[in-house]
């Protein structure tokens, strides 16, 4: 499958994913008018990954996501290696990585 595409600044919606990093508060201090919103738990994640284009996570990721994130577009790996994030899946999806 070829990759998703973005979509234009004004309807893209970014994930941040991490228990502890406040990543989606200083990307709000940058005014981007970007969309986004924060998740801190992996049932938050399973939840809400289906509204995220841009997914920026780190060891909440699970392949089986791929199938509930129909526009995920792109993942921001924030952790050391990509070993979790399986590239026939994601690839077969249309995720980068």
């Amino acid at each position: 499958m070829t990759s998703r595409a973005l979509p234009p600044k004004d309807q893209l919606t970014i994930c941040f994913a991490h228990p502890a990093y406040r990543m989606q508060e200083r990307f709000a201090l940058r005014g981007t008018g970007i969309r986004s919103f924060e998740v801190r738990t992996l049932d938050e994640l399973r939840a809400r990954v289906g509204e995220a284009h841009v997914l920026s996570v780190s060891g909440f990721w699970r392949n089986e996501f791929a199938d509930s994130a129909r526009q995920l577009a792109f993942i921001q790996s924030i952790s050391a290696g990509t070993d979790q994030y399986s590239r026939e899946i994601l690839g077969a999806a249309g995720i980068r990585v």
